[in-house]
């Protein structure tokens, strides 16, 4: 059943400082135009990326997207095996899917005041933290490269490399503090 947006509650993607993670914020109907609601609930989940490590936020980006982009994920991302909802994606950058996912959760909670999807997507933003602030490498790339092929980044069959951007920055940043190994002398 489609509603008016006209008199519904504005609700927008805030970041909760002291516990680090995304939660959702109702404000008063009208108060926001579509537009600035958009451009908020991006910028708290870039702002939450960009804090979470010297990762590349792109990488949590993909991680996100693989994360939700399942068939059975609650509409606009899942649907039928053969004609999922994210398959209407056609981006080519990481900036452009952040837009589609937050869109498109959006659209429908305006459309149907059905929260489940900006629930849904608050939720995965926040595993995808989480796992990256444990430093799970292993399953973090898994989620990014899966990220990477539903959104059409990289071929959907064969083997894939993690592009240099985005692989996992822990080494390098601790090389770039100092940290040199010497091999051990015989003697």
């Amino acid at each position: 059943m489609k509603r008016s947006s006209a008199n519904m509650p504005a609700v927008v993607i805030a970041r909760d400082d002291t516990s680090n993670t995304l939660l959702l914020s109702s404000m008063g109907a009208g108060s926001l135009e579509h537009s600035e609601v958009q451009r908020l609930c991006i910028l708290a989940l870039l702002t939450s990326f960009s804090q979470a490590s010297v990762a590349n936020p792109d990488r949590l980006i993909y991680s996100l997207a693989g994360k939700m982009f399942y068939p059975w994920s609650p509409v606009p991302f899942g649907g039928t095996r053969t004609n999922p909802g994210f398959a209407r994606y056609e981006g080519r950058t990481p900036a452009a899917l952040l837009k589609f996912i937050v869109s498109e959760s959006l659209e429908v909670y305006q459309k149907y005041e059905y929260r489940e999807a900006l629930q849904f997507l608050i939720s995965a933003a926040n595993q995808v933290l989480a796992l990256q602030e444990s430093g799970a490498k292993d399953e973090m790339d898994e989620l990014m490269l899966k990220g990477m092929k539903k959104s059409g980044s990289i071929e959907w069959f064969g083997a894939a490399v993690i592009p240099r951007a985005l692989r996992e920055g822990r080494n390098a940043f601790a090389q770039a503090r100092g940290v040199v190994f010497t091999p051990r002398q015989k003697g």
